[in-house]
């Protein structure tokens, strides 16, 4: 398994955002974005199997099916 840290998939999500033209969609500035995916993992549950890392598995999973 890949260890990657939880600021390495906050940047992940926020490239797959971008790709996807979500900040547009909500007119949010670059920086916002990037605040708000770092709050949400920091706050984000600590129970064992659904964790950041967990929830950021299914996120980019469900963003792959805007790619196809």
């Amino acid at each position: 398994m890949l260890n990657y840290t939880v600021q390495d998939l906050c940047n992940f999500a926020f490239d797959i955002l971008r790709f996807l033209n979500i900040h547009s969609s909500f007119s949010m500035k670059d920086q916002l974005l990037l605040n708000l995916i770092t709050e949400i993992a920091h706050n984000y549950n600590t129970i064992s199997y659904h964790h950041f890392t967990h929830g950021f598995s299914v996120f980019q999973v469900i963003s792959n099916f805007f790619f196809c």
